[in-house]
């Protein structure tokens, strides 16, 4: 193994954890969204529920 083949693959490795970070962020990013879209409708029914 030279320097340069233990150089390329430790940037993989960072890339790859840049990579899983990513992936990390975005899912707490959809989940975040999903909670605002539950939020809003429990609201709209009570809306409605007052409306009624």
């Amino acid at each position: 193994m030279t320097v340069d083949g233990f150089s390329v693959i430790s940037h993989q490795s960072s890339v790859i954890t840049h990579h899983s970070s990513l992936i990390t962020h975005h899912s707490s990013l959809i989940s975040h969204q999903s909670s605002l879209i539950t939020h809003h409708s429990s609201v709209i029914s009570h809306q409605s529920s007052v409306i009624a």
